[in-house]
């Protein structure tokens, strides 16, 4: 690895990469997520360097249980035919 980085291969074309950051006691939450954005560096190895796209979850609800009926194996055959 270069000195400074972390190198490591993703096996799968789709990534997710979460992060959650603490607030101490009166913290705004925008203060956290510049903090991740100005010190968090994601690049594709080789590639010019280029800032990671961070979506904001913040106060947002996100359904995160997959469906209990046949329907589950539809949504795991997306992810399926996603993959090389």
């Amino acid at each position: 690895d270069p000195p400074g980085f972390f190198v490591r291969q993703s096996q799968t074309y789709g990534n997710w990469f979460v992060l959650r950051g603490f607030m101490p006691h009166g913290l705004d939450p925008s203060e956290v997520l510049n903090k991740w954005k100005d010190g968090l560096r994601v690049y594709r190895y080789g590639s010019p360097s280029r800032a990671p796209d961070m979506v904001n979850m913040a106060g947002k609800e996100i359904n995160t249980l997959h469906r209990s009926d046949a329907g589950f194996f539809h949504e795991i055959n997306e992810l399926v035919q996603e993959e090389p």
